[in-house]
């Protein structure tokens, strides 16, 4: 190893030293008893290299000179790209490494030489796509493609589980040539209410993934009160929301979703995992359960214990309507009122934000109308403000638009600008 002393301030404390070490897999993130784990990183020396890369990509005139520079960037981005001759792409960019056969990215790897990285995966390997038939390409963190290795961080979250599919139902039912920017802003605001699960958590969506196969497994004979609560469920748009304003979110449904869920859960496979199982694994094990044998990656143990699906997510909406009722005090669907959850905004020093519902979407959200000629127009939210000074006019002044689902034109030209500029700051060279 080669080792150095960093020396640590501390305010109000002596300074800590603290030894660094590199070997050449890596540097050294924990050491105890005679043991080191190093972490080993395909961008380690190539941190500028990718940054000159990225920031080249901002020159392309086409997009044959846009996928020309991609390969330099060494980090794991998911890259798309349209223009106004009508091109849209999509790329998983980054330098994955090529391991040796027997080699198991989820478990530390010996570093005695015979598990050394055979060279890196030649780009043209990368998922990617360009100009699809479908007419559209949709990522919202999740996996860049059926077959990718899952060896990355989080990877327990890629799977048929994922609010990625919120976007894929709705685009399928846009009809090609008809898309507008309103299009996009009421794709935004549909990923933005549809139920999660538990509410407030953002990327657990799993009504986009099983609503359809858990409302068509329901035996309805099975207990008298199931048809309607089929009905009930049937006619519901899968959003949470509180248009009224009174705190609690408009349709039972996400009440009955989310009780259902957990109950569907627990019927299934509490009794064979581990109490602290991560729900990404369990969504991910109900997707093979409802696929059956034309799963990808079948089930190999009987979690249901004998029953069939219909009965386990029969029996377990059952349950859940039970839950509800003893909860609430009442059989009325109507008043299984679920109170909403919120985003808290916790500015630091002066001022205050007030807290706004839960949508599950970025702080940042862009839209843009690509066209021929003078046809560019763009429009963008950021919230609470551009500004990250808490004294600031601009701190929270964009947080009304984000809570009502609006956005404010970018000023993408000088015309654009005039009028409309508070302040100019020069910037001079030496």
């Amino acid at each position: 190893m080669d080792c150095r002393v960093e020396t640590i301030p501390v305010a109000g404390a002596a300074a800590v030293p603290q030894t660094m070490c590199t070997t050449v897999h890596g540097h050294v993130i924990f050491a105890d008893a005679g043991a080191a784990y190093a972490l080993q990183n395909v961008t380690f020396g190539h941190e500028l290299e990718s940054l000159n890369a990225w920031t080249r990509l901002g020159t392309a005139s086409n997009i044959d000179e846009f996928a020309a520079g991609l390969d330099d960037v060494a980090y794991n981005f998911n890259v798309l790209y349209a223009d106004d001759d009508g091109n849209i792409a999509y790329w998983h960019i980054g330098h994955v490494p090529v391991r040796a056969a027997g080699a198991n990215p989820l478990f530390p790897t010996p570093g005695t030489g015979e598990y050394e990285w055979q060279g890196i995966l030649p780009f043209d390997q990368n998922p990617h796509s360009r100009n699809p038939d479908q007419g559209w390409l949709a990522s919202w963190n999740n996996k860049p493609a059926p077959g990718w290795a899952n060896s990355s961080a989080d990877f327990w979250r890629w799977g048929g589980a994922h609010r990625v599919n919120t976007f894929m139902d709705f685009l399928e039912g846009v009809a090609p040539g008809t898309a507008t920017t309103r299009t996009l802003e009421l794709l935004n605001r549909t990923g933005g209410w549809t139920t999660d699960t538990p509410s407030g958590q953002a990327s657990s969506v799993f009504v986009s993934s099983y609503f359809d196969e858990m409302l068509a497994s329901v035996d309805r004979t099975a207990d008298p009160r199931l048809d309607a609560i089929a009905h009930l469920l049937k006619n519901w748009d899968h959003l949470q929301t509180d248009r009224d304003g009174d705190g609690y979110y408009d349709h039972p449904g996400g009440t009955i979703f989310n009780a259902w869920w957990s109950a569907l859960s627990d019927r299934v496979f509490a009794d064979d995992t581990a109490a602290l199982i991560d729900r990404f694994v369990i969504g991910n094990l109900i997707d093979r359960m409802y696929a059956g044998s034309a799963a990808g990656l079948p089930l190999v143990h009987d979690y249901l214990d004998g029953e069939s699906v219909a009965q386990a997510t029969t029996a377990s909406l059952i349950a859940a309507i039970d839950s509800l009722e003893a909860a609430f005090g009442s059989d009325d669907p109507d008043d299984w009122q679920q109170p909403i959850s919120v985003i808290s905004w916790s500015p630091v020093g002066v001022g205050t934000v007030p807290d706004t519902i839960w949508v599950n979407r970025g702080t940042y959200n862009q839209i843009v109308y690509l066209g021929a000629g003078s046809r560019l127009s763009a429009e963008n939210v950021i919230s609470p403000g551009q500004s990250g000074d808490p004294a600031s006019p601009h701190f929270a002044d964009q947080l009304e638009l984000y809570a009502t689902w609006q956005y404010k034109p970018m000023r993408l030209t000088e015309r654009d600008l005039r009028g409309h500029t508070e302040s100019v700051e020069t910037l001079a060279g030496p």
